[in-house]
């Protein structure tokens, strides 16, 4: 079985909220790479992930973070595409992030058993403003 609908982009943030009125707010966008102010490093990410439905369907889905290439945050979900539907949007997060060194972050959706697909990625270093020192003016 295939999933149900075709993915269309992936945003990755801080965090993700929901208004009274449904509607989404996206907090800290990344435009692929996150800076950090220094390693080793824990924050928290979220993945925002539209999607264009192939047809009415279900499926249960896995979404994985990985680090250089080891999983380090898993989440799954049951995911129901009604007939009429022209479009969806996936909130997921804010997944635990830990990280020791500069490096990748993957992130990646598969239907349950099945193989992964790439939904973004993100290059984790230092920022060197961060890191830099901060002097005085001459008096």
């Amino acid at each position: 079985m295939t999933l149900p609908f075709k993915v269309e982009y992936s945003i990755v943030c801080d965090h993700i909220r929901r208004e009274d009125n449904g509607k989404l707010i996206l907090i800290g966008v990344y435009g692929g790479s996150i800076l950090v102010p220094s390693l080793p490093a824990a924050f928290g990410l979220s993945q925002f992930v539209r999607v264009t439905p192939t047809g009415p369907g279900a499926a249960d889905v896995e979404f994985r973070v990985l680090f250089e290439g080891t999983e380090i945050a898993k989440a799954e979900a049951h995911l129901a595409i009604g007939p009429t539907q022209d479009q969806a949007l996936i909130s997921l997060g804010p997944f635990p992030i830990a990280v020791d060194r500069a490096g990748m972050l993957r992130f990646e959706i598969r239907e349950k058993g099945k193989r992964w697909t790439r939904l973004d990625e993100a290059r984790v270093g230092v920022n060197p403003a961060a890191s830099s020192s901060v002097t005085s003016p001459p008096s």
